[in-house]
């Protein structure tokens, strides 16, 4: 074809044959912006007219004691070949996960994805990626989308010359800045490369500034837009962050996590957070600022209260199990306690107010009461604490691969991912607490299976 659809994007492809240079085979010209959200899954199934050849080449690779169970190897990768080429299975997921899949149905073999050696092979039976500027001429070219994106964000940190920055970046904002903030900035000067502006908190203000990535931009944002609207409403923020302060009891909880002076701010900013911004599309100019702060308004004080209730029986709670935790001393217990020592900092740490989404706040007590009890049952039952640990620590690792690869975009899904592993914590070791939705081995595959074709997982 001379074109390929990759997620979202529509990509032309060119086929010189030049056997030696960077750009034999088939090339997929993009410009920055596909570069940094390409779906580099999509471009490891080449096009159909090479994909006989890369299947046949990849079963090659492989290391001899797996490509020995795989003989006669041409007739077996025609079979699984011929298979994946299928319309419903073309393209669909990671090629690596297909081909051992189809090798699996197809000959009841199991040979793990990452035997697939994608990078041993010949150069033509690599996608080649061609970043091209508004000229259309070719500015960098890679086989490889993360060494190309790499190389692609220093050139744009490079060049976002002190002019752009003048123009655009701002510092000690305190109020949403008049001119707007866009989504993104096209830098023309290095060839039609993408620049970002985000809104940093400095706590007195804010400063308006331009990154080269995308990265990070979200939590970023969020931060930012919050402050300014807490200082757009000087005197309600004093007025809650006093009522957090001289809650006495809260705040004795907090203290092991920090300091109980951040911790206020951070309770009121979600407060904010959650009344004024939460689940829409942030605003990009001051009219839609202005919008969400007038509705904000209305629910500020339910909402403060909301998140109070929720903050005091998960600080409570948490101070409960990390006292029962200090309890288990016996070296029989050191990998559980160490697992839900690690669970606790990553549910309650010092900025979980931040961090954690406002639908899932109410869950936090119930995960920490299923710590409680998972440590109550600990004693003469090690060894099935540790077999449910080892099913946890699995998706656990499969979670940290997904967010590794994701970007702001792919954010939401990721969290969802982190609280059904929590969920599925619930079925492990206290499954008569219940859990929100239906949990298991079988459900996770699939919500997993479904989150990394969005955020392409390596």
């Amino acid at each position: 074809p001379m074109r390929l659809r990759a997620g979202d994007e529509d990509i032309r492809l060119t086929y010189p044959f030049a056997p030696g240079e960077p750009d034999d085979g088939v090339s997929a010209q993009v410009d920055s912006g596909v570069l940094m959200r390409l779906d580099h899954n999509a471009l490891d199934w080449l096009v159909p007219g090479f994909f006989e050849e890369k299947c046949l080449a990849l079963g090659r690779a492989l290391p001899k004691s797996l490509r020995r169970r795989l003989a006669p190897l041409r007739q077996t990768i025609q079979v699984v070949q011929d298979r994946l080429g299928q319309p419903e299975s073309y393209r669909q997921g990671r090629l690596a996960d297909a081909l051992s899949e189809a090798v699996r149905t197809c000959h009841g073999i199991a040979i793990p994805p990452d035997a697939w050696r994608m990078h041993d092979l010949p150069g033509h039976l690599r996608m080649n990626v061609q970043v091209r500027d508004v000229r259309q001429r070719v500015v960098d070219q890679d086989r490889d989308v993360d060494a190309l994106r790499t190389r692609h964000r220093a050139h744009v940190a490079k060049n976002l010359t002190s002019d752009l920055r003048r123009s655009v970046e701002r510092r000690d904002l305190t109020a949403f800045p008049d001119a707007g903030i866009p989504d993104s900035l096209a830098l023309e000067a290095s060839g039609g490369s993408i620049a970002y502006p985000v809104l940093v908190d400095r706590g007195n203000g804010v400063d308006l500034l331009v990154q080269a990535t995308p990265g990070g931009r979200a939590a970023l944002n969020r931060d930012g837009y919050t402050r300014l609207a807490m200082l757009g409403e000087p005197r309600t923020t004093r007025e809650l962050r006093r009522e957090v302060e001289h809650d006495a009891e809260m705040m004795i909880h907090f203290v092991p996590l920090g300091s109980p002076a951040g911790y206020a701010d951070d309770l009121v900013a979600a407060a904010f957070w959650f009344a004024y911004f939460d689940g829409r599309e942030l605003p990009r100019g001051k009219p839609e600022f202005d919008a969400c702060t007038r509705a904000g308004k209305a629910a500020l004080r339910g909402t403060f209260s909301e998140v109070v209730l929720h903050a005091r029986s998960i600080l409570a709670r948490r101070t409960a199990v990390a006292r029962d935790l200090d309890g288990l001393t016996s070296p029989a217990f050191a990998q559980s306690r160490e697992d839900m020592t690690r669970q606790l900092g990553k549910l309650v740490g010092p900025d979980f107010l931040r961090t954690t989404p406002r639908q899932h706040l109410p869950d936090l007590p119930r995960y920490l009461e299923g710590m409680a009890h998972r440590i109550d049952g600990l004693q003469g039952r090690v060894q099935r604490d540790l077999a449910g640990l080892a099913k946890v620590a699995a998706w656990e690792r499969r979670l940290a691969a997904v967010a590794d690869q994701a970007d702001d975009t792919e954010s939401t899904a990721v969290q969802e991912l982190r609280f059904l592993v929590e969920e599925y914590r619930i079925a492990v070791f206290a499954q008569g607490l219940g859990t929100r939705e239906k949990v298991s081995d079988k459900r996770l595959a699939q919500r997993f299976d479904g989150a990394i074709a969005r955020v392409r997982a390596p």
